[in-house]
């Protein structure tokens, strides 16, 4: 299993670069931002319990920050493929597909 604190470091990573692309996307734009938001709240909130040794270290969080990491990563990817089509067409076909994931 992942070591807890760095787990919640990568998450807080990728939760500044979801933060980011969300500002910037071409698509799905008030989605993009209520994710961005409920990012910034579970990044704000696990940055405020990373020294917690006792609860880094209970196999639930653990868990829970490896399913947690996994979806950021996840959305992240999104919201990069967001952001980089530019043909109208092109946006048109995939925007059905991206709006379901």
């Amino acid at each position: 299993m992942v070591d807890a604190v760095g787990a919640i470091t990568k998450i807080v990573e990728v939760a500044l670069r979801i933060k980011s692309a969300a500002d910037t996307v071409k698509q799905n734009e008030d989605v993009c931002k209520q994710i961005k938001y409920r990012v910034e709240i579970l990044s704000s909130t696990l940055s405020l319990h990373q020294n917690n040794t006792a609860l880094m270290n209970n196999l639930a969080v653990k868990a829970a920050l490896e399913a947690l990491d996994t979806t950021f990563g996840e959305a992240l990817k999104l919201f990069r493929e967001c952001q980089q089509d530019t043909n109208f067409v092109l946006l048109f076909c995939k925007a059905g597909n991206l709006s379901q994931q």
